[in-house]
């Protein structure tokens, strides 16, 4: 190919490296065509991609290239060094980690009634098998999409098939009674013991002959592999800049095991992203202030998103939704101050409709993850003449209110602090007023705000406590959505009894079920993430690249 590329045209780009893996790549694709659409940088935007590449002797290795396969090599290197990089990665998902954990029940229903939907016709052996045979091969690759050995898929597509027809036959009896009994119901839970045997087999099968997991072990290989390529390319370089966009960073240090399922601590994170120079981690909802400060204390810069404004905007629009008669609910004392920033953002945003109050419970459990039941604990009601001045009317660029976690992220949680969230409320009711609380929300809506619904057993068991004590249906708010284990029934069955209205999340987490049920309703964050590298973007541009930055059109730069 002949083609002759300036230097100068690859000096101050705005650049975007994707991860090895499809959401990470979408994820990549969504914000650059969000660029894309910005007179003002469009233009200045690079796309490249990793590629995983597992050689046969257990070693790996991480080569970024350039998708629409223009750039060379050192083409590639060049646009690095003189550009602000931006290394983008979805590959820390619970579903790549264990797809069966998300896929079987789903594998399940869609061909266990087809088995039974075929075995009622009472045709014969042969043409059944075939029938069921076409289901299967058809249905199969669209089901495993993205997690399969697709090599293994498109030469052995038939011996697979037939070696699941194989172990549906062997279970048919139990089978057979199971999607009986479920005949018409809309939605079936496989979790029935007389399944058990069957989907150990069939998930046995899967797991080892034709899923291809990516484990948190592949995840963090791939950051380290290719935050040393790109801190070592900067290493002398005066203008180049580094930073990650991780939406979903699992960096809870109760889960530092060396099986390499699990995630390493925040703290390793945070050296490995000074130790190659990363400038800022943008991130969503990260799980506590002490993550933060991993890597703040080692001089790199974190953007931490939420979505309360968002997620306020959508209850705004619901017009079933009367904010006299709602409040804000807390599941246990640790989310009692994020459920007080919402309270204080409702109360703002509804002109005071919204009452304020916000009501906090307390867990009581039988061991590590198992809720035995939940109690109330007290209430409380936002007081806006405590309100600083300065804090009342702090907006962002497009003039939209700055919520109060953005504004005093770094100490809002902290009761030592002027800026603590709590010295704006008032002690309402306390645990043995409980009578007098439901005699002022009986029937009132409850808006559960939390930072993760993962097996759903504290959302669920928060909705079905206070839907029974004071009779309120539930809109529940998360950043992330794993969805763990049975959490999909458990929810499903609060909206099919009128409890769950709503879940609000993002997409820092996917997997195949998000956006697929009525009550579930997933928000992306991809065009607020690149609002705020553009906001990085430019002033680096104008301190590194003058040049570049003089013939952006200064209508637009000015407007």
């Amino acid at each position: 190919m002949n083609r002759r590329i300036n230097k100068e045209d690859l000096e101050g780009r705005l650049v975007l490296i994707s991860s090895d893996s499809d959401p990470s790549r979408k994820f990549t694709g969504d914000i650059s065509n969000h660029f894309n659409q910005d007179h003002e940088v469009g233009g200045r935007v690079v796309r490249l991609d990793v590629e995983w590449i597992p050689y046969a002797n257990g070693e790996e290795n991480f080569k970024i290239v350039d998708p629409n396969d223009v750039l060379s090599i050192q083409e590639i290197e060049y646009v690095i060094k003189h550009g602000d990089n931006y290394f983008l990665t979805k590959l820390e998902q619970p579903f790549l980690a264990d797809p069966l954990k998300y896929l079987l029940n789903s594998i399940i229903e869609t061909f266990g009634r087809e088995y039974y939907n075929l075995k009622q016709i009472r045709q014969n052996e042969e043409k059944f098998r075939n029938e069921f045979l076409s289901f299967i091969s058809a249905s199969l690759p669209v089901e495993l999409k993205g997690v399969v050995k697709q090599d293994l898929i498109n030469k052995k597509l038939i011996p697979i098939s037939n070696k699941i027809i194989d172990i549906f036959e062997h279970y048919e009896d139990n089978i057979i009674k199971f999607f009986e009994e479920a005949n018409g119901v809309s939605e079936v839970n496989p979790d029935d013991e007389r399944l058990d045997m069957f989907k150990s087999t069939l998930s046995g099968y899967l797991s080892k002959e034709i899923i291809q997991p990516k484990s948190k072990q592949i995840f963090v290989d791939e950051l380290r592999a290719v935050s040393y390529r790109v801190g070592k390319l900067l290493e002398n370089e005066k203008t180049g800049r580094f930073n990650w966009i991780i939406p979903w960073l699992d960096g809870r240090s109760d889960h530092n095991k060396p099986d390499p399922y699990e995630c390493i601590r925040a703290g390793e994170y945070a050296d490995l992203a000074a130790n190659t120079g990363v400038n800022s981690l943008y991130s969503v909802r990260m799980h506590s202030k002490k993550h933060i400060d991993f890597f703040e204390e080692k001089g790199v810069c974190v953007v931490n998103l939420t979505q309360t404004n968002e997620y306020i905007s959508l209850l705004c629009q619901d017009l079933n939704i009367n904010f006299n008669k709602a409040y804000a609910f807390s599941p246990d004392e640790g989310g009692l101050t994020d459920a007080m920033v919402f309270a204080r953002e409702m109360y703002r945003r509804t002109d005071g409709e919204f009452t304020g109050r916000v009501v906090v419970f307390k867990k009581k459990r039988v061991k590590a993850g198992q809720i035995a039941k939940m109690e109330f604990l007290g209430s409380y009601t936002y007081n806006p003449e405590k309100e600083r001045k300065e804090d009342l009317n702090r907006r962002d660029d497009e003039g939209n209110l700055l919520p109060y976690d953005i504004v005093h992220s770094g100490d809002f949680k902290n009761d030592q602090s002027s800026h603590y969230i709590g010295n704006l409320f008032e002690p309402e009711f306390n645990v043995d007023q409980e009578s007098s609380l439901i005699e002022n929300i009986k029937g009132h809506m409850a808006i559960i705000r939390d930072d993760i619904v993962d097996s759903a057993r504290t959302m669920a068991r928060a909705a079905g406590t206070i839907n029974e004590k004071y009779n309120s249906k539930v809109y529940g708010l998360a950043e992330h959505a794993p969805l763990t284990g049975n959490a999909i029934e458990k929810l499903g069955r609060l909206h099919r009894d009128g409890v769950l209205e709503i879940l609000y999340t993002s997409t820092s987490i996917v997997h195949p079920h998000i956006g697929k049920r009525p009550w579930h309703v997933p928000r992306t964050m991809s065009d607020r993430f690149k609002k705020y590298a553009k906001k990085s973007f430019l002033p680096w541009l104008k301190e590194n690249h003058q040049e570049v930055y003089s013939r952006l059109d200064k209508y637009l730069l000015n407007k």
